[in-house]
């Protein structure tokens, strides 16, 4: 969003305050198992790293 980094805990508490009926995120597995929110495939754009989130 333009008022906070997409798919953050910040992000949807602002949704929520400006009065969104609800929250759509997506979620990913990483290579160890754990579930991440994320929208891309890869962390190329959302961080300072690169490669999949699944590896």
């Amino acid at each position: 969003s333009a008022y906070a980094p997409e798919n953050t805990i910040p992000a949807f508490e602002l949704a929520l305050a400006m009065g969104a009926d609800g929250i759509e995120l997506d979620v990913q597995r990483s290579a160890d198992g754990h579930v991440v929110v994320i929208h891309d495939v890869t962390i190329n754009r959302t961080s300072n790293g690169v490669g999949k989130v699944v590896s």
